[in-house]
This record gives structure tokens, sequence and C-alpha cells, in this order.
């Protein structure tokens, strides 16, 4: 995979300096900050009604992990999904919810007797207690062996945009390119002896986390779902065999890239049905 160095070097158009030689972040970078936290405010207050009205609690999202919460219909759209798909599998029916803490927290509250397991790195959901299981996507087959092959139903949400200070420690972003692009000028004037990394890690991360869906499904007939962006349209046929369906789900925080939910089933006119090929 390809990948963009960007070395501690002067940037006339991008880096300004005042009469004291203090580093100032340029307008440009100062208002895609600006409107990137307004957004995250936003974002949390919109959660926060949410949560009290709807009684599904959750943690702030970290955007470092790569953490944008569903929103209510989002969540509860999926959530009604997968307990249907459960009422007519067998009866020990279980559901691996892969880096979606919010499809997990709806899910036990429209069908708290569903048996789900959050597979997830940020260790805050471990309140979730034996239903939390530590994933590094990176490690995508380091689970307990008591989980390989027990689930009749996976929904995955895997990070693809990967920013990091060194080449072995990575956080997971994914948000506008113009709010990247501000971030690795703020870091710069922050740790100037630092360098940054930005890869594009989205078909390594799905290939990792096809490797993780074939360790958990049930053999025979399991039901996969998978929330990405639409540039994961070719891969996830490609990997996994998946097709786009018309729902489209959002985000709180209003992301500005395109997501979509792809399947390995036929919905029939659940979720807006499966968008037909041209």
């Amino acid at each position: 995979m390809e990948e963009l160095r960007v070395d501690n070097c002067p940037k006339n158009d991008d880096v300004v300096e005042d009469d004291d030689d203090r580093p100032m972040l340029s307008s440009q970078a100062l208002a895609a900050l600006q409107e990137f936290f307004a957004e995250q405010t936003q974002a949390v207050e919109t959660d926060r009604t949410e949560t009290e009205s709807e009684t599904v609690t959750l943690v702030s999202e970290d955007w470092r992990l790569s953490q944008f919460w569903y929103d209510a219909e989002t969540a509860e759209t999926v959530a009604k999904e997968v307990v249907s798909l459960c009422g007519g599998a067998d009866s020990d029916c279980r559901v691996a919810c892969i880096a979606c803490p919010t499809l997990y927290a709806y899910l036990k509250k429209i069908g708290p007797d569903v048996s789900a397991q959050l597979l997830e790195f940020d260790k805050r959901f471990e309140q979730y207690g034996t239903d939390f299981t530590f994933y590094d996507y990176n490690l995508p087959e380091d689970l307990p062996l008591e989980l390989k092959h027990t689930f009749s139903i996976i929904v995955a949400d895997p990070p693809y945009l990967v920013a990091s200070n060194t080449r072995d420690s990575q956080v997971n972003v994914d948000c506008p390119s113009s709010t990247v692009t501000a971030l690795i000028e703020l870091i710069e004037l922050i740790e100037p002896v630092q360098v940054i990394w930005l890869k594009d890690m989205s078909k390594e991360c799905l290939e990792k986390v096809s490797q993780t869906t074939s360790f958990l499904a049930r053999p025979g007939n399991s039901y996969l779902l998978l929330l990405t962006g639409e540039v994961q349209r070719d891969r996830a046929a490609e990997l996994l065999g998946l097709r786009p369906c018309g729902f489209r789900p959002q985000h709180s925080s209003k992301l500005g890239n395109e997501f979509r939910l792809f399947t390995n089933y036929d919905p029939g006119m659940r979720l807006g049905g499966w968008e037909q090929e041209n």
C-alpha cells in the first residue's frame, strides 16, 4: 500500500509565521478544524438528547479511533434487521458486532434476548462485561477460540483511513480530507520533530476484516452486513461477495463521506432492497 509521507519541512503556502517566529496554522487549516470541532460538539449534544429519550447510553466519540456513531434511525434500522434475521435463524443465533458499538447498544435495547458480542479496540467498552472482546484488525484472527465459527450474523464497520506519527503507532481517522490535512498541520506545529504518516488502509483493512469474518462465521448459511464507505463497493464485492442496499446509513456527526450498507443476502423489501445493477 502506497504511503504518503509528510515530512517536517517548511510550507510557504500553509504555515505563516508572525514577527516573533511563532508557528501558526494557516487560515484554511484553522477553518477546517473549527468546523470539525463544532460538528463534534453538536454531535455530542445530539447524542445526549437521543440517548436520554431512547435510553441508549454511549460513551463519547473518539475521532482518533475512527469513532462516529450512527444516528438513531440508522442504529434502529440495522438493529431491527438483525433481530429479524435472528427470528428466522436457528434458536441459538449469535451476533458479532465488529467495531460498531452503536449497533450493539441499540440491539440490546430492541432485542435484549439476542446473544450479541462486541469486538472492539476501545477498551472503554469493557463496561459490557463478557459481551466485550478486544479486537485489533491488524491481528484479524487473534481472538478467543471459543468464538470461532459460532456466529450466524456478523455486522462489521471497519475504519479505512489511518494516520499516525510513527510507522508502528496508528490512529484511525474517518473524516474529510481537509480535516486530515489540518490535523497534520496542527501536529507538525505541536511536535515539529515528528513525521506524520498518512495511509489509505481501505484495501488492507477490508482484507483483514474479511479474515475475521471467516474466523467467526458459522459454517453453512451465515449473514454478513458491512457498513463502510461507497469507495469500498468493488472491494466488498470482490472480497466478501457483498452487494449494496438502498438504505443509506447516517452518522450523528454528519460525515461528508458517502456511507453504504452491503449484505451477502437479498433483504427483499427491507433495507431498501438490493440496489439494482446497471
